[in-house]
């Protein structure tokens, strides 16, 4: 049975070794070498991938959130959208918006029932 994936990542400043990331390090399949892989292990890296990707961006709204209560993107003097480019670099404009404005919607009180539910998945 898979870890849950807060527990397998490894301590801060050890998260690759080589070219490969913790992350991918914890697939059941070798995604270097994917010709190699059974159909079973293709399938359930398939899903794993899903569940890590959620976990993560569910993550990212939780960071998002805090960042924004903090004001961390006032000490900067950015908008929050702005700020949270520079440290997403990954999303696209309209994802950092979504995002941005999820953060925000967080400290709304008639809002938190929503954001614990994409938190708690």
């Amino acid at each position: 049975m898979q870890q849950p994936l807060g527990t397998v990542r490894p301590p801060r400043g050890t998260e690759s070794a080589g070219d490969d990331s913790w992350l991918l390090a914890e697939l059941p399949a070798d995604v270097r070498r994917p010709e190699l892989v059974q159909d079973d292990l293709v399938v359930e890296s398939l899903g794993w991938i899903s569940r890590a990707v959620s976990d993560l961006e569910r993550s990212r709204l939780v960071m998002a959130t805090e960042a924004v209560d903090r004001g961390l993107h006032l000490a900067e003097g950015f908008s929050v959208v702005d700020w949270l480019a520079l440290r997403c670099p990954d999303l696209e404009r309209r994802a950092l918006y979504d995002l941005a404005r999820l953060a925000q919607a967080g400290r709304e009180p008639v809002h938190a029932p929503l954001i614990e539910r994409v938190k708690n998945g």
